[in-house]
């Protein structure tokens, strides 16, 4: 025979225990559905696989709020990110695997776009040349496959820019630093070409408005430097009839006076000699 189950008055027993000793509170996963764990007929409690993935309560409201799943929200940790720096990428349309990178480098989002945007779309190469103290913006020149971060860091470092390091290139720094400040890198290759290697000689010729061809013609007859050729330059004469006037013996002043008479150096010299033999 079964025992009877005492009643003591007033003390609720069964399902009147459970009612009335439900608690008010209740657990909420913004926005997710409210979770009563009391409730006998709530759904199974939503935080189940946010906390077996490591991922406690309250964070796991942070991602909810965020509107992360789950899914998402175990490939920014393994980053490793928090919510917070997640949400910074998210607005700048990053995803877990295009902002990794960044967050290792320690980039944030707004300066990764810079970076992206001069033209270091990879992060260590960003992470390089910002090592090296350059900003997206002093970095742009460089950032192309000739320079490294540390060979970027020595051009600016000789006061050379990335616009200085774009346009001298293939004829680099020395060359560069050489002509920079009064030639560009076409018209100081010209000169090179012609066997002027030095900005300032260049200066020279062209203050006597002598191109780089033309002075090519004063080298072949003789005339190195341009104060050997200037005198001839002041009185007209080109560098053939520079020639013809030298072999002769005849300096400028010389030479633009027989001229003048209306002498060729042929005729000069013969007229010299002859006052020579009276």
């Amino acid at each position: 025979m079964s025992t009877p189950t005492r009643v003591q008055a007033g003390v609720p027993t069964g399902g009147q225990f459970a009612q009335t000793q439900r608690p008010e509170a209740k657990v909420s996963l913004s926005p997710l559905m409210d979770y009563d764990p009391w409730d006998s007929s709530s759904p199974v409690d939503p935080y189940y696989e946010w906390t077996a993935a490591g991922i406690d309560r309250g964070e796991a409201d942070q991602w909810q709020k965020l509107q992360v799943p789950l899914s998402q929200a175990k490939q920014w940790k393994a980053i490793p990110s928090d919510p917070d720096t997640a949400k910074s990428f998210i607005d700048a349309n990053f995803t877990p695997q295009t902002a990794k990178q960044w967050i290792l480098h320690k980039i944030d989002p707004a300066e990764a776009n810079q970076w992206i945007h001069h033209g270091a779309p990879k992060p260590y190469v960003a992470a390089q040349f910002r090592g090296e103290g350059f900003t997206p913006e002093t970095a742009a020149g460089f950032l192309s496959e000739k320079y490294t971060a540390s060979s970027a860091a020595r051009w600016r470092d000789a006061g050379l820019n990335g616009d200085d390091a774009q346009e001298w290139a293939d004829d680099g720094m020395e060359m560069a630093l050489e002509w920079h400040e009064t030639h560009d890198s076409k018209s100081a290759n010209a000169w090179v070409e012609v066997g002027i290697t030095r900005a300032r000689v260049a200066e020279r010729w062209e203050a006597l408005q002598q191109s780089p061809s033309d002075v090519e013609r004063w080298l072949q007859v003789g005339m190195y430097r341009p104060d050997l050729a200037e005198p001839w330059i002041s009185h007209g004469f080109d560098s053939g009839e520079t020639f013809q006037w030298t072999a002769q013996q005849f300096d400028a002043d010389q030479a633009a006076g027989c001229r003048a008479s209306g002498m060729t150096p042929r005729q000069a010299i013969e007229f010299a000699l002859a006052g020579m033999a009276s």
